[in-house]
């Protein structure tokens, strides 16, 4: 190849790689079946990187979304929640620039898309036939032997294991067969980066170099793929910001407008809570979490709390109830990326040097509330290290 068709061919590349990496803009008109109750319509859209909600108004006949995303596509969600119904009618829709309509004149079963795709005939129907034996056996499983598998040391928790296990060789073998589609890609993003990083205590699953090594292997590098791929592989790296890892630092502003850097607690231990209002286990734990401040000095111990909450008020009545005296930090997604945030409450416990020590997974089952392995650890450090306050 000569000199200037390298040079051509790199320009195609990079103009590729520039259209879709570059932040692009939907517009979609939806129409609900006559009737709808608004307060149980559920639509939110994903962006490429994180879920936005969207509030629809009683008094719009026709509800418009607009936003700006970075994947190949958006992802359009719409449900209608009802009482009694084990799964919601509606569906997942993918869009593009184009402005597109999503109809359900005439009813939830029967969308009319216009420049709008249907997740479930893009490959999603397919995806459910294909793991509903295994789910439906892990289940039944656990419908069976659900108390017995409570108990770390019995060997229903082991079967259930190895069924648990087998969902997810299964789902790793859909996305495999279906790998040239955008659809298993796009799976990847959803469902599989996060596989192993919300799991029963014990359970060894599979692991984030067996996911990057299972990314590289079924889904070359294609400009048209670059988000997602590198989507995916900045969430498997920071799933490895756990125990023994340096602490991702940050710079945001607390609820009052106080600037909160992490790096500026170097020389103290920090207690790093990512939590909600609505996460019953993070509010059952919050008594344990205030004692721990309570008991140890600010010049040894920095305790803060960063809250997903998306309701402000829900939030403050939080505060307000279960006195948190602790730094609050409410709503910021940016961060809970940075940790490779799965589900709540999630907590880290980072030594002076800004090495993570402690990680809630590491409490057992029994231990969660009362956070036992944690203020073991924080005891230990008191003795070694700095004195307790008088409780």
């Amino acid at each position: 190849m000569t000199t200037l068709l390298r040079a051509i061919a790199c320009l195609l590349l990079v103009c590729s790689l520039q259209r879709f990496t570059t932040v692009r803009h939907f517009r979609v008109t939806v129409t609900v079946p006559p009737g709808t109750d608004f307060k149980q319509l559920i639509i939110s859209y994903h962006n490429g990187t994180e879920t936005v909600k969207v509030k629809p108004r009683p008094e719009d006949k026709v509800i418009m979304l607009e936003g700006s995303y970075n994947a190949r596509y958006a992802t359009i969600n719409i449900f209608y929640e009802q009482p009694g119904l084990d799964t919601m009618p509606g569906g997942r829709f993918w869009v593009t620039e184009q402005p597109a309509a999503i109809h359900f004149d005439n009813g939830w079963q029967h969308p009319v898309l216009t420049n709008a795709k249907n997740i479930d005939n893009e490959g999603g129907n397919n995806y459910k036939k294909w793991m509903a034996p295994v789910i439906r056996e892990k289940d039944a499983y656990w419908e069976a032997h659900s108390e017995a598998i409570m108990d770390i040391n019995s060997p229903e928790r082991k079967v259930f294991f190895e069924k648990k296990r087998a969902v997810e060789d299964k789902q790793l073998a859909f996305v495999k067969q279906y790998r040239s589609t955008y659809y298993a890609l796009w799976l990847f993003r959803e469902e599989l980066m996060i596989m192993g990083s919300v799991v029963p205590y014990g359970y060894q699953g599979t692991t984030v170099p067996q996911l990057r090594a299972f990314l590289q292997a079924n889904f070359p590098e294609k400009p048209e793929d670059a988000f997602e791929r590198a989507t995916i592989l900045k969430w498997l790296a920071a799933r490895e910001v756990r125990t023994g890892a340096m602490a991702k630092d940050f710079t945001t502003l607390d609820i009052y407008g106080n600037k909160v850097t992490l790096k500026d607690c170097r020389g103290k231990y920090v207690l790093l809570n990512f939590w909600a209002s609505w996460c019953k286990p993070c509010v059952a734990e919050l008594p344990a979490i205030k004692k721990i401040h309570s008991s140890y000095s600010a010049d040894h111990l920095v305790v803060i709390g960063i809250s997903e909450d998306k309701d402000s008020s829900a939030f403050l009545k939080a505060v307000d109830r279960y006195g948190i005296s602790w730094t609050k930090i409410f709503n910021k997604p940016d961060i809970s990326r940075e940790y490779a945030i799965p589900g709540l409450p999630c907590l880290f416990l980072i030594d002076p040097d800004g090495k993570i020590i402690y990680d809630r997974d590491e409490e057992t089952p029994a231990q969660t509330d009362s956070l036992i392995l944690l203020q073991q650890t924080l005891q230990k450090l008191a003795a070694d290290q700095w004195k307790q306050k008088s409780l």
